[in-house]
Parts: structure tokens; C-alpha cells; sequence
């Protein structure tokens, strides 16, 4: 199995691109990025774990599609953290074990015929005493997970920042007319990209993020909601003409058009807007960039 993330890692260093850029560019902890590229992937919680290293894989010019599959190619046990603690409760029961018929044997050999009631009891109380021991060493491995987990839940914690839409809901822009002209009095576009629609109609547009993540939306020519995605949830919406969406940032997001998932969408801390349009056969995706 090739280490594909030994090969992301030279891709970056070659593009002579820091830990500290995507870090600033993406706000992904400097601990998980180096976790990515040295292959730690049980150290990271699984729920987040596809996101971030889609978004590393997109700042360093890499293709993010292809480095999933990698991902997915090279863990072969999806739920790492369960490998990780049945192996090290595997490994203390192993340990145990061989201490218990090392003592027995031990028994057997010095006395193979003579065992007296003292000493069979003496036999127990070591067998009970390595029980206990067993008992608390899962525990203590128990514990030491818990405590990792919701490490790395604070870690990602800290992916969430501040954007310069902050006061974004409160602004008068948040209208029916929210992708429109007044989103420039704060923003300037910083990229504008095209794709087209290769589905007809029903067509199914969903969102997720592993981070929590506000958003307005537009289905074909209804009023205008606005709803928000708690971290690691997705939302699914089907529509036959027409979806508009804006959201406060990009920083985790992924989105998917009929399974197909969204190109050329960048972690960005600033809105981006999606527009579809099935008459039109195209898929309009704007990044914005804050003006102070």
C-alpha cells in the first residue's frame, strides 16, 4: 500500500507551501494538519477526518477527489477507533494471560504433586488480583480514548472562526435579494467558476459541513429560508428549476448535486453563493472576500 499522505506531504513542501498557510487559509489545527500528513488517522474523529483532509488536499493543488479515494483505499477498518481500543484491550488481556499460566506453570513445576490448600489459595488471590488489574487497565484505556476524542472534538472546535459575517444575519442584504448587489457593500468577489448540469429533473441538492454553518436558500421561485447545519449534520433539498443558496462561510462545507459533488468549492471563512439553474443547464459558484 502506498502512503498516500507521504506523497500530499511532498506535494506541499515542493509547492513550498507551510503548514501555517493552510492553517491561517483554512483555520484547521496545526496538530490535526500534521496528524494528515504523517498518516495518524485514528487520531482524528472519523467525523471529521474526510473534510479536513479534503480541504488539505484542495490548498496544496492536489485533487480532492482522488485523495478520498486514497483515504478510503488505504483504511481498511472504517471505525479506527474501535480497532484502536479493541486492539490495546487485546493486547493488556494477552498480557495478563501469559502472567496467570506463568504463575500456574511455575506452581506445577515446583510442587507437580504437593499443592496444599495454602497454596491454591495463594493461586486464587494472585488470579483475583490480575482480574482486578485487567479490569482497571480497560478502564484506564477506556479513559484515555474518551479523553482523546473529545480532545480532538476541541480541536476541530477551534476550526470554527470568525468571518467578517458575523453580523451577517442582522444585515438588510438577507432578503429575497441576498445573492444580488448589496452583498458588494461588504464583499468582493474573488472568484466566480461555472459547471455545468449533466441531471434533469428531480433534482436533489445536499449539504454537509463538520462544522456548524448558517445559510439562506432559494428553491425555484418561493420565498427565501434560512436554516442552519449543526457540525458533522447534512441537509438535503429537491427542487425542478431553479436553487439559490448563500451561506456565511465554506471553511468544511461539501456540496452535492445528484450525488455529484460540487467543483472548484474552497474553505473559505467569507460567504460563498451557489446559484443553479436547470434552464440555463449551469451551476454558478461565487467566493467572496470581505473588504476590511
Amino acid at each position: 500500500m502506498i502512503e498516500f499522505y507521504k506523497n500530499l506531504k511532498k506535494l506541499r513542501e515542493e509547492k513550498g507551501i507551510s503548514l501555517e498557510d493552510i492553517n491561517k487559509r483554512t483555520k484547521i489545527n496545526i496538530t490535526i494538519l500534521r496528524s494528515l500528513e504523517n498518516g495518524e488517522f485514528a487520531e482524528i474523529s472519523e467525523t471529521y477526518l474526510r473534510l479536513f483532509i479534503r480541504a488539505y488536499a484542495a490548498e496544496i493543488g492536489a485533487d480532492p477527489d482522488k485523495t478520498i479515494f486514497d483515504l478510503d483505499d488505504f483504511l481498511s477498518i472504517k471505525d479506527k477507533g474501535d480497532q484502536k481500543r479493541e486492539y490495546l484491550r487485546n493486547k493488556v488481556e494477552e498480557k495478563v494471560e501469559e502472567k496467570v499460566e506463568e504463575k500456574v506453570e511455575e506452581k506445577v513445576e515446583l510442587n507437580p504433586n504437593k499443592r496444599s490448600a495454602k497454596d491454591m489459595r495463594s493461586d486464587i488471590i494472585k488470579g483475583s488480583v490480575l482480574i482486578v488489574i485487567l479490569i482497571f487497565a480497560i478502564y484506564i484505556i477506556r479513559l484515555i480514548n474518551k479523553e482523546e476524542i473529545n480532545q480532538h472534538d476541541n480541536d476541530s472546535a477551534e476550526y470554527v472562526q470568525s468571518s467578517p459575517l458575523n453580523n451577517f444575519i442582522d444585515k438588510s442584504y438577507i432578503n429575497e435579494n441576498l445573492w444580488k448587489e448589496s452583498l458588494l457593500n461588504d464583499f468582493d468577489i474573488l472568484s466566480e467558476s461555472y459547471q455545468a448540469i449533466g441531471s434533469s429533473p428531480p433534482l436533489t441538492f445536499k449539504i454537509t459541513t463538520a462544522e456548524r454553518v448558517w445559510y439562506r436558500y432559494m428553491i425555484d421561485s418561493l420565498k427565501s429560508l434560512e436554516s442552519v447545519i449543526p457540525r458533522g449534520d447534512n441537509h438535503q433539498y429537491k427542487f425542478n428549476k431553479s436553487f439559490k443558496v448563500i451561506f456565511n462561510h465554506s471553511n468544511t462545507l461539501s456540496l452535492y448535486l445528484n450525488d455529484n459533488e460540487i467543483r472548484n468549492l474552497k474553505a473559505s471563512p467569507n460567504p460563498v453563493i451557489i446559484d443553479i439553474s436547470y434552464p440555463n443547464k449551469q451551476i454558478k459558484l461565487q467566493h467572496f472576500v470581505s473588504k476590511l
